[in-house]
């Protein structure tokens, strides 16, 4: 009988086993280390061979897990299973059972909690391609242990990302050091999840696996404290708390509140994906961006496929127009004339804020780029593309970028109908990882308050070039995205406001 799940639904095509596992050779390699700004090289650590699945678990594979009646107390594993065969005492504990829901509708009402960003349905869908979502890191090592597998243990999973002694700073990234990224690499940015292995090849780990960065938070074995990793404010971006040392096929099985997710999620920005990023979370937490990848013995044989690299990524063509899909190289600029850098509008279409479709910035003056907005929205109404943008740049919410989003409010609306556009870009959360998931990358734009929704694809860009100038105000131009004028003065008597109406008059 085949595994569950070997239904060709996965991969970009769309035509891949869900379940196929790639083989990866073990070796040594420093943990959390990227040449960057994860600079620390000393705590090394030895992985064995093992077997990891090329696919995090979609909601097709876990609705077998529990059409199977498993996840729940009414049939937990058995004591000991899912164990990592090198670390004694890492399987399944009895003392676990009261963590899993008591039945199966408990389980079903958890896994679509209110909101929009669910990826489970009560029954089969369009979403079950979609990385299984919600699930406690209990659940996550009850699936495992069902499916022949287990959880990876945080070396094993920073190893595969990292492409072992390579340490890559992508996991796609070759050579190691390349820091090209961009939406055909890693679901990033997004305000929903996206079918799994949807960026492959382009974005697939040197042994083959997809999504090692983006889409979900994957959990792994090892315990941590909580305190000591993202997302708790004030803490390091991959700092190296709750490393055994020596690590010989290690895993954290101690004292800890919290268990460890590697991978990113998908409201990440462009630099939470990087390998070495860690955060951690207790073990029965929820969330919209944690989800699951097994691993299991290199012997392993069922839907095994030969492990291979990724081709190497593709550069945009010289003179290419800056998008949301290209990653610029070099410092930015937001001096006139300067391009305005990779930004993206994910909007709601509906009213209902369930349809949604992304539009970049760029775009907007094209007829095409009238859906990213509500049908309410002023700019939706006027029946022509914007000429011109005012973006509103700010690090975090203030008193000055709270100001300069009144005078927007109170403005949108005639600016709109004169073919002007305007939104706001709020950047908290984007740096180190600082509570960069979902809501503190979005950012509403005024033309439609709660409708539309802007997300800056490149915020560490941002961030970097304009340090210490937020928050600003910058005229654009949407037919070529380059700055016509820039000021830091933000207040409701600002010369960028009147400047921004002449520019319309014209």
């Amino acid at each position: 009988m085949p595994r569950p799940g070997t239904d060709g639904r996965c991969g970009a095509g769309g035509d891949r086993d869900c379940c196929e596992i790639r083989r990866i050779p073990g070796g040594t390699f420093a943990r959390s280390f990227d040449r960057g700004e994860c600079a620390d090289d000393t705590h090394r650590a030895t992985v064995s061979d093992f077997a990891l699945d090329t696919y995090e678990v979609t909601v097709g594979r876990f609705r077998a897990f529990l059409q199977d009646g498993r996840g729940t107390r009414e049939n937990p594993p058995m004591e000991g299973e899912g164990a990592n065969a090198a670390i004694p005492g890492s399987g399944w504990r009895a003392a676990w059972e009261p963590y899993l829901e008591p039945d199966m509708a408990a389980l079903g009402t958890m896994l679509r909690p209110s909101g929009s960003f669910a990826s489970w349905t009560d029954v089969p869908g369009e979403q079950e391609s979609l990385p299984m979502n919600n699930v406690t890191w209990f659940e996550a090592f009850a699936f495992c242990a069902w499916d022949g597998g287990r959880l990876p243990t945080e070396a094993e999973r920073d190893y595969a990302a990292a492409g072992g002694a390579e340490q890559r700073v992508f996991p796609w990234s070759a050579p190691p050091d390349d820091r090209t990224i961009d939406a055909r690499h890693a679901v990033f940015a997004s305000i929903a999840p996206m079918p799994v292995g949807s960026t492959s090849p382009l974005g697939d780990g040197r042994w083959g696996q997809a999504d090692l960065a983006g889409n979900v938070w994957e959990w792994t074995l090892d315990a941590a404290d909580g305190s000591k990793l993202l997302p708790t404010v004030g803490a390091r971006f991959c700092p190296p708390d709750g490393y055994a040392q020596p690590c010989v096929d290690c895993a954290n099985l101690g004292a800890g509140n919290a268990r460890v997710l590697r991978g990113g999620g998908f409201g990440m920005p462009a630099h939470g994906m990087v390998s070495a990023l860690r955060r951690a979370s207790a073990p029965r937490d929820r969330f919209h961006v944690f989800g699951i990848r097994c691993a299991r013995p290199a012997s392993s044989t069922g839907s095994l496929v030969a492990s291979s690299a990724a081709p190497p990524p593709t550069r945009p063509a010289e003179g290419a127009r800056p998008d949301a899909r290209a990653y610029p190289e070099g410092p930015y600029g937001l001096a006139p004339g300067a391009v305005f850098p990779n930004v993206a509008l994910r909007g709601f279409v509906g009213e209902d804020r369930r349809s949604w479709r992304t539009v970049e910035l760029g775009d907007l003056f094209a007829a095409a780029g009238h859906g990213a907005f509500a049908p309410s929205s002023p700019f939706a109404r006027t029946g022509s593309p914007p000429s011109m943008l005012l973006v509103h740049l700010a690090a975090r919410w203030s008193p000055r970028s709270d100001a300069a989003s009144r005078v927007i409010q109170a403005r949108g609306a005639r600016w709109a109908a004169r073919g002007g556009a305007a939104l706001t870009l709020v950047l908290e959360g984007a740096r180190r990882g600082q509570g960069a998931d979902g809501p503190d990358l979005v950012a509403w734009t005024t033309t439609h308050r709660d409708a539309s929704l802007a997300t800056a694809m490149d915020v560490d860009g941002l961030l970097a070039r304009t340090a210490g100038t937020f928050p600003a105000a910058y005229i654009v131009d949407a037919r070529t995205l380059r700055v016509v004028q820039g000021s830091t003065d933000v207040t409701a008597g600002s010369a960028i406001w009147a400047a921004f109406e002449g520019g319309l008059e014209r």
